[in-house]
């Protein structure tokens, strides 16, 4: 969510800024997507640095446009407002976000590092899968991180 919020609050500024303010995106239909982005950006750029696939990162930014897009087509034939397909669009897309994150419960829910030891006799830092020897003669297995 943080991610999100700075990628929206802080390419929603720079596009401002490089637009002068202008009405240009204030349309609903442009200005929602414009929005979506921003926080697909951010959100992405999270979720790579956390090492997350592409695929579920792909699926993520799927579930953030998909109720958007959806929203429109009642927005085209009169039945929503411009400002209810903006509020709907950001309260659907937390369910979607859940179902895309439930598809990929392995990324979401362990750790994206390798676990790390260090070896109890040299105190060495190391891959848990990594063979290492220290001048002892042993494998060290105090643990530094799981």
């Amino acid at each position: 969510m943080i991610a999100m919020l700075a990628g929206m609050l802080g390419l929603g500024t720079v596009i401002n800024a490089l637009s002068g303010g202008s009405a240009l995106f204030h349309p609903p239909v442009l200005s929602a997507l414009v929005m979506a982005t921003n926080m697909t950006i951010g959100m992405s750029l999270w979720m790579r640095f956390r090492r997350h696939s592409w695929r579920s990162i792909a699926e993520m930014s799927a579930a953030m446009y998909f109720l958007f897009i959806i929203l429109f087509v009642p927005f085209w034939t009169g039945l929503l407002s411009g400002h209810l397909v903006m509020i709907g669009g950001h309260i659907l897309m937390l369910p979607a976000m859940v179902a895309a994150m439930l598809l990929r419960r392995d990324e979401c829910t362990g750790s994206h590092y390798p676990p790390i030891c260090l070896c109890a006799v040299c105190r060495h830092a190391q891959i848990r899968s990594a063979h290492h020897e220290c001048g002892a003669g042993r494998l060290g297995s105090a643990s530094f991180r799981d």
